[in-house]
This record gives C-alpha cells, sequence and structure tokens, in this order.
C-alpha cells in the first residue's frame, strides 16, 4: 500500500391509536357521533375532512445524543455509541474483538482522545469530527494502519502519533491549529511531508522524526 498523508490544512454528517371510549347511547348522542369501530369521531366539517387524521400525526426527528466519556474495549461498545455526536473523551485500549472504530456521526470531544496498546484495532474512522478540545494521542498500536479525521479543524491541546508499526495512512483533513505541541514519531510506515507539517500554526513545539525513509 502506497503510505501517504492526506489533508493537514490543505496540505498535509395524533397516533391515532383506538382508544376506545365507553360506548355511546342511542339517545340523543346518537346523531353527533359515529362508531369506526377504532375510534370515535366526532361528525363536525373539521373532523371529516379528508387527510386530517394523517395530518396530525407527529413527525421524528433523528437526533444524536452528547454522550459522557467513551471507553472501547469490545465491538459492542462501538456499536452502543453510534448515534453518539458528542463526546466527553474517548480512549481504546486493551481491545479484544475491535478492529474497526468508526463514529461517522461524532462532531465534537471536548476532552481527549487517546488510542494506546491496542493489538487488534487496524483503523480509526471519525469522519465528521470537527473539533477536540484536548490532546489527540494515538501510540504503541500494534496493527493500526488507518486514521480518518478528514473534517477536524482544531485540538486544543498535544497530538502525539508515535511508535505504530503499521501505521501508512493519516488524513486530517482541514486541521488549521493545535494548541499544544506536535509529535508525529517512529511509524516507519508513514509517509510525512515535512515543510508541511511545520508550516502549520501549532503553538507548541514540533517534532517529527524516524518515519518512512523515502516517501514514495
Amino acid at each position: 500500500m502506497v503510505s501517504k498523508i492526506l489533508g493537514f490544512a490543505g496540505v498535509v454528517a395524533v397516533a391515532v391509536g383506538g382508544c376506545g371510549g365507553p360506548s355511546v347511547g342511542a339517545d340523543s348522542q346518537s346523531e353527533r357521533y359515529v362508531d369506526t369501530g377504532a375510534v370515535t369521531i366526532e361528525q363536525s366539517p373539521i373532523a371529516t375532512r379528508p387527510g386530517l387524521l394523517a395530518q396530525r400525526t407527529p413527525q421524528t426527528q433523528d437526533v444524536g445524543r452528547a454522550c459522557a466519556a467513551l471507553f472501547f474495549y469490545s465491538l459492542a461498545d462501538v456499536t452502543a455509541a453510534q448515534d453518539c455526536d458528542s463526546a466527553e473523551s474517548i480512549v481504546v485500549e486493551i481491545t479484544k474483538d475491535l478492529r474497526d472504530v468508526g463514529l461517522p456521526r461524532l462532531t465534537k470531544v471536548s476532552g481527549n482522545i487517546e488510542v494506546h496498546g491496542t493489538t487488534t484495532v487496524e483503523r480509526l474512522r471519525l469522519p465528521a469530527l470537527r473539533s477536540v478540545g484536548g490532546s489527540f494521542l494515538v501510540y504503541g498500536n500494534a496493527v493500526l494502519a488507518v486514521v480518518t479525521v478528514g473534517s477536524l479543524s482544531t485540538i486544543g491541546a498535544d497530538v502525539q502519533l508515535i511508535g505504530n508499526p503499521r501505521f501508512d495512512e493519516l488524513n486530517f483533513g482541514d486541521l488549521r491549529r493545535v494548541g499544544g505541541g506536535l509529535v508525529i514519531a517512529d511509524n516507519p510506515g508513514l509517509c510525512v511531508d515535512r515543510a508541511a507539517v511545520y508550516e502549520q500554526r501549532v503553538d507548541g513545539a514540533v517534532e517529527v522524526f524516524d518515519n518512512m525513509k523515502v516517501c514514495p
């Protein structure tokens, strides 16, 4: 696979249940009501207008939810968080059957994202993520190959991508600001455009070393 670093600041997503009420007598009410079998409707110009019941059916919206700290150890943990659109933090470690960490709706993490010491995770995909309030830390992962955060624009603290031997594809999309330091090191399969990295707005120190020696 051709190793690559993509992006990086332009360079490097009324029921009408029937509620059966008491039966209506056949006296003075008999001319005002019709028993439909499912719901009793009063005969009036409004109630008998075609399509009225359909218009009154409530509409539902597909909305996400704000999540607390997320800890991912297995596929079941990721599945349970699919509707999260924000989170306090994310930690991925000591995984079992987990190969792909993908959260398509997540747009904001107020704290840190930390992926470390995993032996099964191959991909981290957060395509809608726009901001991380804390640090973005990915280190010591045995088989992690792909990190995709294509919409990410700001990271509040440090970025550390260190010691991932199979790491060969990084998409930081539109990253514009790093509030701390930036370290990309000891990823022998990752091609890093050093010039592009050093041009970014990074408030702290920038260190890039021991990655792919010669980029194709």
